[in-house]
């Protein structure tokens, strides 16, 4: 069996079931018809923010075709397809991820000017993925653009989880955290969401555009004190009494559908419960250990790992770095294959998702006379895997439910 070939297939698969696109056609039609605050002459509007806006807000045009008055769509840099640009109802906006930019605050901006005109007559439907913390932002008086992006990359760069770089984030905005309800009127709005978070708390996804969290989030103890002491505490905003949301597509769902795949081309499968997170070297060891501890079953894992980050980092993401640590720890070792993969299409700095690495990709990497510790050091995983024929490149996908790590031994 070409276990390289199945497991890029059953990755696949994952990622397809939680296709903004499809997520969003599945889930609306209920929301909408089954809501008592729709009306059936209703206007709406779409306000689509994240990695996966271009695809969920082409789901809703398709489906609600000319009952949709107006749209926003605010996204990623080079995630607009042609058609939403040439769509004359859509406000398209290319904004900046993981760091944001003067884009960022010009789509927040935008964001608040375009909530502020609904009216009892519309219904504004949210179409929120991961990205949006950094696509779209609105800063207090006491904070410039370049100490926030200082901040954003000193966090980055530290191994701050997303919880804790959106804790962050939700203590700075002036619009998350619940806080863009200031500006809306009293309507109906409803909000479908793809989860990045671990726990699918909605305060969580995008910082909480729309949702505070229940209870005050501790302040990361490693934050320096210049930021700390700038952060303020939230006052927490009430919803729309005509509000309705739900999570359509998150990481536990993506990995149902890789087992079930796995499943169908032959394979014994566990999906593991605990949840990969912190330095991705450590736990490609883990993953790579466990797996040599049950040959012959594909274990799959839900990730999101952090990668400590020198000053200057080269090609590749958290996904590339863990790929490359177990591609070192697996040499002259038993017979293991381990894939690293975003759901999103790309890794870091690279448009690369991750990559599927073996026994041999050290030594594929040595005939083109490279030194894959050397790489690895320098956060620049992404040129050795190259030389190894390792990267799985599968371009946009149109979501975004954090990673996926598949380990099998023979």
């Amino acid at each position: 069996m070409n276990h390289r070939k199945q497991i890029l297939k059953s990755y696949s698969a994952g990622v397809e079931a939680v296709s903004g696109y499809s997520s969003v056609l599945n889930s609306l039609p209920s929301q909408l018809f089954n809501s008592s605050i729709v009306q059936s002459n209703s206007k709406i509007r779409l306000i689509s923010i994240g990695k996966a806006a271009d695809a969920m807000l082409s789901a809703a045009l398709d489906l609600l075709k000319e009952r949709i008055e107006s749209a926003l769509l605010i996204t990623k840099t080079g995630h607009i397809s042609a058609e939403l640009q040439s769509d004359p109802r859509i406000q398209c906006i290319e904004s900046a991820h993981p760091v944001p930019n003067q884009a960022s605050l010009e789509a927040g901006r935008q964001l608040v000017k375009f909530c502020a005109l609904a009216t009892s007559e519309t219904v504004d439907i949210f179409l929120i993925s991961g990205g949006a913390s950094s696509l779209v932002e609105v800063l207090p008086d006491n904070w410039s653009l370049a100490e926030y992006q200082a901040l954003t990359e000193w966090m980055l760069k530290n191994s701050f989880s997303i919880h804790q770089i959106n804790t962050v984030r939700g203590r700075i905005s002036q619009i998350k955290q619940g806080q863009l309800w200031s500006v809306i009127p009293d309507h109906p709005v409803l909000c479908l969401m793809i989860s990045d978070v671990v726990d699918n708390d909605p305060s969580v996804i995008g910082s909480g555009l729309l949702f505070a969290t229940e209870h005050e989030q501790p302040t990361p103890k490693k934050l320096p004190k210049q930021w700390r002491n700038q952060l303020s505490k939230k006052v927490k905003q009430q919803q729309g009494k005509l509000f309705h949301w739900q999570i359509i597509a998150n990481n536990q769902q993506a990995l149902q559908a890789t087992a079930k795949k796995a499943k169908c081309l032959g394979y014994s499968v566990v999906i593991r419960p605990e949840f990969l997170a912190g330095d991705s070297i450590e736990m490609a060891k883990y993953c790579c250990d466990l797996s040599q501890q049950h040959p012959q079953q594909l274990l799959i894992w839900g990730a999101e790992t952090t990668v400590a980050l020198p000053k200057v980092v080269g090609r590749g993401g958290r996904c590339q770095h863990l790929a490359l640590a177990a591609a070192i720890y697996l040499q002259n070792s038993s017979h293991t294959i381990l894939l690293a993969a975003g759901t999103d299409g790309g890794d870091g700095s690279s448009m690369d998702s991750g990559a599927l690495v073996d026994q041999h990709s050290v030594s594929r990497i040595q005939a083109k006379r490279l030194d894959a510790n050397f790489y690895l050091q320098t956060a620049n995983s992404g040129v050795a895997l190259e030389a190894s024929g390792d990267l799985v490149t599968t371009g946009l996908t149109g979501t975004n439910v954090m990673d996926l790590v598949v380990c099998f031994t023979e």
